[in-house]
């Protein structure tokens, strides 16, 4: 689960949050140990659970963050910022993101983000929306270099009705990880 490259923009559909904290600690823990920045936007629980595991790990969270090296989001605050009516504005995240990935990587060997921010667009409603979302990663990937783990509960998608949108998602991303 640790390697990666830029530009490398993957998927792990999960069944549980104890196997989802596990993969997204190592691809975390994995960037700050060799070097690179590292964002997480994700939700509360989430984001408690991964630095909690990153800790467990001997990674002293709080001399990441003071370095400017490890960025932590709140998910939906963070999606309020670029989300305007339901719609979202492409600059405003370009402007949002992209400042946080460059301050992250300043002076680094590279930046890995997750997020999670699709997901909750999944799960309000707007399939649309976060596949949507999973395209502007990745021109936002084209203009600065940045490995990006995404993340999307499996039940979620139980419905065949979805399996346009299920094919979609996996379509925007390099690979997808098994759950």
């Amino acid at each position: 689960m640790t390697h990666h490259s830029d530009g490398d923009h993957f998927v792990q559909f999960y069944e549980d949050d104890r196997g989802l904290i596990e993969s997204v600690a190592a691809f975390i823990g994995a960037g700050l140990g060799g070097g690179e920045g590292a964002v997480v936007i994700a939700t509360e629980a989430h984001r408690e659970a991964v630095a909690q595991r990153l800790a467990s790990h001997g990674i002293d969270l709080a001399a990441v963050e003071d370095r400017g090296q490890y960025v932590v989001l709140d998910a939906r605050e963070t999606l309020s910022r670029f989300m305007f009516g339901g719609v979202i504005d492409e600059v405003r995240f370009r402007e949002t993101i992209g400042e946080v990935l460059q301050a992250a990587g300043n002076g680094r060997r590279g930046v890995r983000a997750f997020g999670e921010m699709v997901a909750l667009l999944w799960a309000a409603g707007d399939a649309d929306g976060a596949i949507r979302l999973e395209e502007i990663w990745n021109e936002l990937g084209k203009d600065f270099p940045f490995s990006l783990f995404c993340a999307y509960p499996l039940d979620a998608f139980r419905d065949h009705t979805h399996a346009r949108e299920f094919e979609q998602i996996c379509q925007t991303h390099t690979r997808v990880l098994p759950s």
